[in-house]
């Protein structure tokens, strides 16, 4: 008997269209692989790089250490940069007729050139490089009318002007900043540090280390104020911080599972390959038997076999994973979605790579393990046999459904099929496994792009706020800051350049509610602490956080069809000028009324103060959901209580109104731009007007649409991802049923020779693929609908409704599976067709 390697080399040049078959199937899985693997790794990359360049580069900010502690951190082997900085000078300054501040930063070497070089753009001149210079926001060029060289006085204290630096695009804020060069150093001053650490895996263990060197208590109120962490980037890195939540766990576990998924999947699949491949050559495997080939023999030709297609396959299924990536990152998500990726490049990723050389090995032994071990075991008389395939007495009652459906041959169709178990159940296990994927795979991309939609739809092109301190001299009273609010509003109104103009007043408070009881379902849902006191003695519940919502006449039309009336009747504005007021659901997920009337009546009693001394005898009209709202994203909480009110509430309730200590009393706009004016040169306007009022100014839709481009590049791996699934299970599926129908060649040569025609044989081949898809597609259509189900339940509270899948989607999915099994069908028909009877059934190819 010649050597086995030249068996093997046999094998190769003989079955080549077999052999690339196999390779194809091992490679769409191991690409699969790639294109998951390093893409999760780029977006990676990319969040970090956009957090650095929008936040900072430094992981955590340590305030008012001392000098001589800085020095301690600095030296640390931990610590990979240290820089510092200080609030220098600060001074309230006349901006035509608003009044602003100025802030002053002292910055070292590092942070201005390390750490923040990604904020800090200049853009024109240069940053300090003394005490004595400054360099200014660029905004603060036209509103101090100041150019490069020009001098700055702040409290007694000149600096030359040696450059600006931009602003952020979308939003500004009611203070002008400066930044100077931090060179006197005095050992007994408070300074801010900024930390970054060498071990990105260690980062809060090494952080809270230093920490313990800077004698800050981590048990004390002393560290919430004076350490502050760069959460965005220390998320990126993947890293939970305990006392925030545990975003990255969740996100571990969901990628774990699809991680897990992916290994499953293409474990089937290679398994598939390698089970059909053997499977066609049993009557090979027999003749070797029969010339005295050893079980272990067998085993250890085939073995040979496979780790020689695996090793082509990983090598050609890397190359070309690379050269696809490329295409993606370079062309697809940089020119056509034109996302931002922050100077991230394409570039090999070695872990990625060592990964999946290391996961797919593992795959690939798993999967012949079992198709390796049968090899061994096959009989020399077992490759002479007519079919290897043992037929199973099946229950009539398994076959009612099918026979009622598609007739008598359907169930002789589907006899044939689960004849052979364990191809019936790895054929529709993969069937499934494919329409499952592909309906939750697009029925989580088209939620995302739901929920943009939503968000898009319900936000407005510019969000401005403008703060109110609480006076004991009146001069911020409700009163004054009522009218501050019309006369603001009049000013938009008067620019003739936006559409909608929606104001509210924000007055935190703590209110109690008589005749009413506290809501328990919501208790069920949330950990309400202490925040909501059910007072039941005295029939009244107090909401220690409380916010009392005075909208103007314009914004209460705006969301009075939201709202769900305690009566019959539909609510009117006018309902709202005898006390009315309307309450807002609480808790995100299945939100609930925050308390329930005890009488069928809408009269309650409010008390604002502490001392229940002045009731207000209330009107409530109804409830509204938190998305309904008017910049709705602050509202909502389940621990609070947010109220609804309007002007006339204010004037009816002045005195108690009035006695409200709240801290802040805040003016929030809400507007959109006209559609027919030129919208950059309106945002500029805008921007202009609230920057002279003192407000802060942020363009909303502007910072959603970085959301999209997100969308947009999950829905390329979405789909990348469905891609080679759908192709490698189809693969696998058509190879598997070709095989298996050529091996029952002297079964259909039977059936032609007693007197079948063709025409009925090709029904019975076509309708056992048909059968087949039908079984698949209806379990993976309910288990679709149950699993999409639980992501709208889980999605709902950050789109305000659960949004099925279309049914588009279900049709185009059950029509791929239709495709793919119609295929199996066919090909291997097109086959026996052109073969004799007598070929048949002498069952030689």
């Amino acid at each position: 008997m010649k050597k086995y390697s030249y068996l093997v080399n046999k094998q190769f040049k003989v079955n080549r269209k077999k052999n690339i078959l196999t390779i194809i199937g091992i490679v769409t899985s191991i690409l699969l692989f790639v294109c998951v693997k390093y893409l999760t790794n780029f977006m990676q990359e990319v969040n970090i790089e956009s957090a650095k360049q929008s936040i900072g580069n430094y992981e955590v900010i340590l305030k008012d250490i001392n000098l001589n502690e800085v020095e301690k951190i600095r030296n640390n082997v931990k610590v990979d940069k240290c820089g510092i900085y200080k609030l220098d000078k600060t001074m309230d300054i006349n901006v035509g007729d608003t009044n602003k501040k100025l802030n002053i930063y002292s910055c070292d070497y590092t942070i201005i050139n390390e750490l923040f070089d990604g904020n800090l753009k200049i853009e024109e001149g240069n940053f300090p490089k003394s005490s004595n210079e400054i360099a200014l926001t660029f905004s603060a060029k036209s509103e101090l009318n100041k150019k490069i060289g020009d001098i700055v006085n702040v409290d007694e204290k000149q600096y030359h002007i040696v450059g600006f630096y931009k602003d952020k695009e979308d939003s500004v804020y009611n203070a002008l900043t400066g930044i100077s060069y931090f060179d006197n150093y005095n050992l007994n001053e408070d300074v801010n540090v900024a930390i970054t650490v060498k071990n990105k895996k260690r980062i809060l263990e090494d952080i809270k280390e230093i920490i313990k060197l800077s004698n800050i208590n981590i048990e004390t109120k002393e560290y919430l104020e004076k350490v502050k962490y760069n959460v965005r980037l220390i998320y990126s890195y993947g890293i939970d911080i305990p006392e925030n939540s545990s975003i990255v766990e969740q996100e571990k576990i969901i990628e774990f599972f699809i991680d897990l998924t992916i290994f499953i999947l293409t474990l089937l699949f290679i398994y598939g390959v390698i089970r059909a491949s053997l499977q066609e050559r049993i009557q090979e495997i027999s003749v070797l038997r029969c010339i005295g080939a050893t079980k272990n023999k067998i085993r250890y030709l085939l073995i040979k076999e496979c780790m020689i297609l695996s090793l082509i396959s990983l090598i050609i299924g890397i190359v070309l994973g690379h050269i696809l990536l490329w295409i993606i990152i370079n062309i697809i998500f940089q020119k056509v979605i034109g996302i931002n990726t922050y100077g991230v490049q394409f570039k090999p990723y070695y872990g990625v790579i060592l990964n999946i050389i290391i996961v797919t090995s593992i795959n690939i032994v798993i999967a012949m393990i079992l198709p390796i071990i049968r090899a061994g075991k096959i009989s020399p008389v077992e490759g002479v046999k007519a079919n290897n395939v043992p037929v199973k007495r099946l229950k009539k009652s398994k076959s009612k459904i099918i026979r009622f459906i598609f007739g008598y041959k359907g169930e002789i169709a589907y006899k044939n099929i689960v004849a052979n178990r364990k191809i019936f159940f790895f054929i529709t296990t993969i069937l499934t496994t494919i329409l499952v994927i592909f309906n939750c795979f697009t029925g989580f991309y088209l939620l995302n792009l739901k929920e943009y939609e939503y968000n898009m739809k319900n936000s407005y092109d510019i969000d401005s706020n403008y703060s109110n301190g609480f006076s004991l001299d009146n001069v911020n009273s409700l009163e004054t800051i009522l009218n501050r609010r019309n006369n603001l509003k009049r000013e938009f109104e008067d620019l003739k350049i936006l559409d909608e103009i929606f104001t509210n007043i924000i007055v935190p408070a703590t209110i109690t509610i008589e005749d009413v009881a506290r809501n328990h379902q919501l208790s069920s849902n949330y950990q309400i602490n202490n925040t909501i006191e059910d007072m039941s003695k005295v029939n009244k519940v107090k909401f220690n956080n409380a916010i009392i919502l005075i909208y103007d006449k314009d914004s209460i039309n705006k969301i009075i069809p939201y709202i769900d009336s305690v009566t019959n009747s539909n609510v009117e504005y006018k309902n709202f000028n005898k006390n009315g007021f309307i309450a807002v659901n609480s808790g995100y997920i299945n939100s609930k009324p925050p308390f329930i009337n005890n009488k069928n009546s809408q009269e309650v009693k409010l008390y604002l103060d502490e001392e229940y001394n002045v009731p207000i005898e209330a009107n409530l009209l109804g409830f509204i959901d938190h998305d309904k709202l008017i910049s709705s994203n602050r509202f909502g909480y389940y621990s609070n209580l947010t109220i609804i009110v309007s002007d006339d509430f204010y004037f009816a309730n002045k005195k108690v109104m009035d006695d409200l200590q709240s801290i802040t009393r805040n003016i929030n706009f809400s507007m959109n731009l006209k559609d027919d004016i030129d919208s950059e040169n309106a945002l500029s306007i805008s921007k202009e007007l609230i920057t002279k009022n003192g407000g802060t100014y942020f363009e909303v839709k502007e910072s959603l649409k970085e959301d999209k481009n997100t969308i947009y590049a999950s829905a390329v791996l979405i789909y990348i991802t469905l891609f080679f699934i759908t192709i490698i299970g189809g693969l696998n599926i058509i190879n598997t049923r070709y095989i298996n129908i050529i091996l029952r060649k002297k079964e259909f040569g039977t059936f032609l020779a007693i007197g079948i025609q063709k025409d009925d044989l090709r029904k019975i081949i076509i309708l056992e693929g048909i059968v087949q898809w039908f079984i698949s597609s209806s379990i993976g259509t309910v288990l679709s609908l149950i699993i999409l189900k639980v992501i709208n339940v889980m999605f709902s509270y950050s789109v305000g409704e659960i949004h099925v899948i279309p049914f588009w989607i279900m049709i185009i999915s059950i029509l791929i599976l239709l495709v793919i099994n119609l295929l199996s069908s066919f090909l291997p028909y097109s086959k026996l067709k052109k073969l004799e009877i007598n070929e048949l059934i002498r069952n030689e190819e």
